[in-house]
This record gives C-alpha cells, structure tokens and sequence, in this order.
C-alpha cells in the first residue's frame, strides 16, 4: 500500500478542477457558436451574418481568455503547493516535523474527499462536452495578445 500526501492530493484536486474549468470553457465555446449560427446565421440579410461574424469572434476571444487565466491561475497555485511542500520537506526540526505529519494525517480524508469530488465533477462535464458535440482536444490555447497599458503619471512633465 502506497502511502500519499497530503500534497500530492491537493495537486491532484488542482489538476481534476483544471480539466474541469477547460471543459466549461470549451463547452460555452461550441454551444455559444453552436447556438448563434442556428439564430443568426442567413436571418436579417448582410446585417446578420455582420452580427454572427461578431458574436463568433466575441465567444472566441472570451474563451481563449478564460483559458489563458485558467491556465495562469492553475499554474500558479499548483507552484505555491509544490513551494510549500517543498518548505514542509526541509523542516530539520523534529517537533515542527511530527506537528506538520500529524497535521497531515488529520487533513488527508478530507483531501481525499475533495479529490474524489472534483474526479466525478471532471467527469461529468466530459460527458456534457461529449453531449455537447465538443471535440477534446489537449491543446494549448491562444495567448491572449498583451496591450500596451497608458500610466496616468507617465506622460505627464514635472
């Protein structure tokens, strides 16, 4: 039997609400498409297709966006758990140790729940993707292009 950490559990959990988050996105992605192109699409003359063309490219940026934070954020905490593992792991002192291991011992059922949870979650919207007709793909989303920002201050002389 293999014993695991509380660590790794919750890296586990990031990971399932991950796939979670690309699903939902992707899903809005096609439906949205999917629900325009049936309402708009050949419906008021050239005006139509303007607005289908600009409803599309408006879904696509929101979702390439969404992706890209998803993917920012989930980065990061999952960096924050490995740093924090990493501490936990290089505590010398012996009572800090015991204190950090009985902590984790009380704390990995419910780790493991949340886990559990976020799995079946994960893969119940894979099925509603499916439902949806959305193709799975494991591809890396579009960077959303950065803008130049203006500084209030910056421009202005002393």
């Amino acid at each position: 039997m293999t014993s695991e950490s509380y660590g790794s559990v919750v890296l586990d959990v990031l990971k399932q609400n991950r796939k979670v988050g690309k699903s939902l996105v992707d899903t809005y992605r096609v439906g949205g498409i999917s629900l325009v192109e049936k309402n708009l699409s050949g419906k008021l003359g050239n005006r139509g297709e303007k607005v289908t063309k600009l409803l599309i490219k408006g879904i696509a940026k929101t979702s390439d966006g969404t992706e890209v934070a998803l993917n920012i954020v989930s980065d990061q905490a999952s960096k924050a758990i490995e740093a924090v593992i990493a501490k936990v792991d290089g505590v010398e002192n012996k009572y800090a140790t015991k204190v950090f291991d009985v902590l984790g011992r009380i704390s990995l059922p419910g780790a493991k729940i949340a886990r559990s949870l976020s799995s079946k979650l994960a893969e119940g919207t894979a099925n509603i993707q499916k439902r949806a007709g959305v193709q799975v793909a494991d591809k890396a989303p579009r960077k959303a292009p950065r803008k130049a920002v203006k500084r209030a201050g910056s421009s202005r002389k002393a």
